[in-house]
């Protein structure tokens, strides 16, 4: 958490050059899962079994991420650095899986994953418009995920939603997603904003290393943030010597 830190506050130092600084802090909403699976087989490394997959999966849940940001405008561009630290809530990630029972019959379990850590993003936005409010802009950025190692669970259950018949402390999911260790992902955004903050819809994928099986696993969410107006810096620079 230290480094993490550390390269934030060095992020943050290399962006105040320009006509606006603002601090500020952000919420991220989201809901829905989207995965693809390398195969139509899955091999559990937790108790060895083979699962059928449907490889392109949608799984809806509900997490949060919460930001500390920071941004300076440069023109039409905008550079950004957010802290975060998010949370999964209720079941997390959902993968159906299909196990054979004989005579070409199957019974359906659902992996369900959970995880938190934090979250550092750099981010560059371009204002697609020339409007003094509300406006257009993109965005993408690489945000690299710490996992908190100690809240990175998955159980099996017997049905999508249920909370009791389920079998916890397993690993036929998370390997396969690559939620093991900390990664790279990528991000890409279109949203609005005005002087006091911003909204935005994001998709953010994972990026694969050479240990990883293959599998994708992204996720849109909905981002807010509240910024501070320094309107004093508006018209001269800053300079850090």
């Amino acid at each position: 958490m230290r480094k993490i830190v550390f390269i934030f506050l060095v992020l943050s130092q290399l962006t105040v050059v320009g006509q606006r600084l603002n601090f500020g802090f952000g919420f991220n909403v989201f809901s829905l899962y989207n995965t693809h699976i390398k195969n139509d087989v899955v091999f559990a490394r937790h108790t060895y079994r083979a699962y059928y997959v449907d490889k392109n999966q949608l799984s809806f849940t509900v997490s949060y991420q919460y930001n500390f940001m920071t941004t300076v405008d440069y023109g039409r561009y905008l550079f950004s650095a957010e802290l975060g630290y998010f949370i999964q809530q209720n079941d997390g990630l959902k993968t159906k899986l299909s196990y054979p029972i004989g005579n070409n019959e199957f019974r359906n379990y659902y992996s369900k994953i959970s995880y938190a850590g934090y979250s550092l993003s750099p981010i560059i936005g371009y204002v697609l418009n020339g409007r003094r409010s509300f406006k257009l802009y993109a965005e993408a950025g690489l945000p690299f995920v710490v996992l908190n190692e100690s809240m990175v669970s998955e159980k099996i259950a017997l049905a999508r939603k249920s909370s009791t018949d389920s079998w916890s402390d397993q690993d036929e999911m998370t390997s396969e997603y690559g939620l093991t260790h900390d990664y790279l992902n990528w991000m890409a955004g279109i949203g609005y904003r005005i002087s006091a903050g911003s909204m935005s819809i994001r998709y953010i994928s994972k990026i694969n290393n050479a240990s990883d099986t293959g599998s994708r696993l992204g996720y849109f969410t909905l981002n807010i943030t509240a910024l501070t107006n320094f309107s004093k810096l508006k018209k001269h620079y800053i300079y850090i010597e």
